[in-house]
């Protein structure tokens, strides 16, 4: 999630805008596929602006209509929650019924995977951080559980980096690109209950990386920071729990509304996103970060608490509504071919 302010991204995410039309996009819960008859693999739907105010974010590059797809994305990085790791496969991020899943890293004995082919498909990435997996298993921190999910995204992002820099090829990750909002947060009166946050989770990263890789206590507080505002919440289908964290950067861009224009679906380790209205060509494309049937009070404190930024939205400051939103969790209601709506959580 890119913060409204403050947010610098690159020509990477510019090129996935350019290319999101030409995505084929699976269904989010089986079955037939709910993309709008309008997607047009010719006509890219969104593009890149910025302003000073609102960094880089997306717009419609053309008029965009309600139900139609504006972006399959998929994921640097991503964790599962402290509370799922035996049970939610670490690739897929698909969720066990049947309780433990068979699969668990023999070396580090943290992550798990629900078959042989998920475990290959995250082999490269899990081989940059297994010993330092290892050794935080070995550790007695006393992190809460958001902590140490921060914690195991942040080891994984800033040791990709460091391969990346080893092969030497001028390859740099793309998460770099991403914004933090450390520098925001520093200026909050509650910054001295963060910064202990922040200096417990780099404390525990001295542990596990141990003297094999080089790093800075600045340059972890930097990339927690990032985490902290770019990070999208893995959620069940009834949007109910929180599986894990992840990091996608070509998601990143879309700026936040209480009255948000988009919905996203996530369909294993893609991240599907939906208008939920016409939108005019130059338009912004903004999602919700946070839950928009709150209080407008409640939702400027969770953001400038979570996000670091004061809400001045069409919703905050005048007489905008929200979108259609199921009863039941926090879904949006998408309109599919047949002009019949389906929920962003849950599908049905």
């Amino acid at each position: 999630m890119c913060r409204q302010s403050g947010c610098d991204e690159g020509a990477t995410v510019a090129a996935a805008a350019s290319n999101a039309a030409a995505a084929a996009a699976a269904p989010p819960h089986g079955g037939q596929s709910p993309a709008h008859a309008l997607d047009d693999p010719g006509a890219p739907p969104l593009s890149v602006e910025s302003s000073p105010d609102a960094g880089r974010y997306y717009v419609a590059a053309r008029r965009v209509e309600s139900g139609e797809r504006l972006l399959e994305a998929g994921l640097e990085a991503s964790v599962v929650d402290e509370s799922y790791l035996t049970r939610v496969c670490a690739w897929c991020i698909g969720e066990s019924k049947k309780g433990a899943l068979r699969i668990c890293c023999g070396d580090c004995q943290y992550v798990s995977y629900c078959s042989d082919d998920c475990q290959v498909a995250a082999a490269e990435a899990h081989g940059m951080e297994c010993v330092a997996l290892g050794r935080l298993k070995k550790l007695r921190t006393r992190l809460d559980r958001e902590q140490s999910t921060q914690l195991r995204l942040a080891l994984q992002v800033l040791y990709r980096r460091r391969y990346l820099q080893l092969r030497g090829e001028g390859a740099e990750d793309a998460t770099e690109i991403l914004c933090s909002g450390r520098g925001a947060f520093v200026e909050q009166k509650e910054w001295r209950v963060r910064e202990k946050r922040y200096k417990a989770i780099v404390c525990a990263f001295a542990g596990a990386c141990g003297y094999d890789f080089h790093w800075t206590p600045d340059e972890v507080e930097t990339v927690v920071g990032a985490i902290e505002c770019n990070a999208f919440g893995i959620w069940d289908h009834n949007s109910s729990r929180c599986l894990g964290l992840s990091l996608s950067v070509n998601a990143s861009l879309f700026n936040h509304s209480c009255a948000p224009n988009v919905a996203r679906v996530r369909v294993g380790r893609q991240k599907m996103f939906y208008a939920l209205s016409p939108v005019e060509q130059g338009e912004p494309l903004c999602i919700s970060y946070i839950d928009p049937r709150k209080t407008l009070a409640e939702r400027r404190d969770d953001l400038v608490h979570c996000y670091g930024f004061r809400c001045s939205c069409s919703r905050c400051t005048g007489p905008s509504q929200l979108p259609d939103m199921c009863h039941k969790h926090l879904g949006y209601f998408i309109m599919g071919d047949s002009q019949k709506k389906w929920c962003s959580a849950c599908g049905a």
